[in-house]
């Protein structure tokens, strides 16, 4: 479902077109980055975007070289024999983890650093490496080079299926290696030749996953097309010995911090500009309940802080049977049980107070003081947080209880949410980490 193009986005994709068009330098080595490190997505989602973002962006380029006669079919048979197993099997390895889990956004974080520092290393040193593997190299049998070509295929498979990066720079410096007398523009077309359908089939494998965010591809795509078209005309102007090296030392320290300190980093929020903040949603009774725990800060007019949301009511036609539903599905526990109100801990930070429809409508005076009267109608909203890695085992819990899924949700930052209803109509959601932060 498409809600328009987000200008950030496609501001984000113009600014990576202009810069692979300067340096011929993979999209993937800077989208997927700037996606989890700027925008706070989660790893699998911005790969997952960035695969097929990939995937159909080079497939006119393929059709240029293939037009051309500038694709060696061989060299990407070859590489196809490692890469499309490898892929697959780095796609069951993620789904087997769970494709928004804390567990597969470690592994993909920590392969893309990897993997952008050998691409910087690459752009760096080209040169050299490229003249001390052709002396290993020298020499070597047909069957050597094509048993190494698959190994490629192989490493480049798990790379680009995990963090949508490798397939460009690293791919392209082994094949000038491993086939030094074919002319450098059948290495390029064969490259991007294989690289099509190795990111379209990682790609459909991240979208199966659920790991593929359509708005967020649409807006990149239209921001980074005019910008490849743009900077390829004038990519002759651009001192490409200035521009490299600035290049591979932002790919290196990116890098860096996602392969070794992504585990300690914490993500800035970024508000999610997709939800809705008309007036007619205002109306709506929802709390996010569990969130993080931390201490909320003083705002700049030096208002006392607001340390959490501590009540959310709702009101129910049957109370017996509303507790219950809570009650039998969550687990929570009851704080007060009476004809009138039922009060359940959540995580021991929050309280959800189901009222008996009426039973609070007029002013409560006792000893205590005064309680304004209250209550609620219409379709009220309640969202829960919980753990990414307990997402499966809710969709089965409510499928044993039979409490129908009625929407899910994949939100921009990699969360999910899945939508239920209440025995009173209530709308339930059950969001993982990545709605807001």
């Amino acid at each position: 479902m498409f809600h328009g193009v987000d200008p950030v986005f496609v501001v984000s994709g113009l600014v990576v077109g202009l810069l692979v068009g300067f340096t011929g330098v993979g999209g993937g080595s800077l989208m997927t980055p700037l996606l989890v490190l700027v925008f706070g997505v989660h790893p699998a989602t911005a790969v997952g975007t960035d695969l097929l973002y990939a995937g159909l962006t080079k497939i006119s380029g393929c059709a240029v070289h293939a037009y051309h006669g500038s694709v060696d079919w061989r060299i990407t048979r070859r590489l196809a024999y490692g890469s499309v197993p490898a892929a697959l099997l780095s796609l069951v390895l993620l789904a087997h983890l769970g494709s928004s889990s804390q567990a597969s956004g470690g592994i993909i974080s920590t392969t893309l650093g990897i993997a952008l520092i050998l691409t910087a290393a690459t752009l760096i040193f080209r040169k050299a490496l490229l003249t001390r593997l052709s002396r290993l190299m020298d020499g070597a049998s047909e069957q050597t080079i094509g048993v190494l070509t698959v190994v490629l295929g192989a490493v480049l498979g798990v790379l680009v299926s995990i963090s949508s990066v490798g397939a460009g720079a690293i791919g392209a410096t082994v094949l000038l290696t491993l086939y030094p007398k074919s002319p450098i523009v059948r290495i390029v077309g064969s490259d991007i030749a294989h690289a099509v359908p190795l990111t379209l089939i990682a790609g459909a494998g991240h979208w199966w996953l659920g790991t593929v965010n359509f708005h967020m591809l649409v807006s990149l795509l239209v921001g980074s097309i005019p910008g490849i078209m743009i900077s390829s005309h004038f990519a002759s102007r651009v001192p490409d010995r200035v521009l490299r090296p600035i290049l591979a030392g932002t790919l290196a320290v990116v890098g860096g911090r996602l392969a070794f300190y992504t585990s300690r980093r914490r993500r800035k929020r970024f508000a999610n500009r997709r939800l809705d903040f008309s007036p007619a949603s205002r109306h709506s009774a929802s709390a996010v309940i569990g969130t993080r725990p931390e201490k909320a800060m003083a705002d700049e007019g030096g208002a006392p802080a607001i340390e959490g949301v501590l009540e959310t009511s709702l009101y129910a036609r049957d109370l017996g049977r509303t507790a219950a539903f809570y009650r039998d599905l969550f687990g929570f526990k009851a704080l007060v049980d009476s004809p009138r109100l039922v009060a359940f801990e959540i995580a021991r930070r929050s309280v959800l107070l189901v009222f008996q429809a009426g039973a609070t409508e007029h002013d409560i005076v006792d000893a205590g003081g005064a309680i304004p009267g209250h209550d609620g109608s219409g379709r009220l909203h309640l969202a829960l947080s919980i753990g990414a890695d307990d997402l499966d085992v809710w969709r089965k819990r409510l499928a044993e209880r039979g409490v129908d899924i009625v929407g899910e949700y994949r939100w921009p930052r990699g969360g999910v949410s899945l939508y239920l209803r209440d025995p009173d109509g209530a709308l339930l959601e059950l969001a993982t980490p990545g709605l807001w932060w």
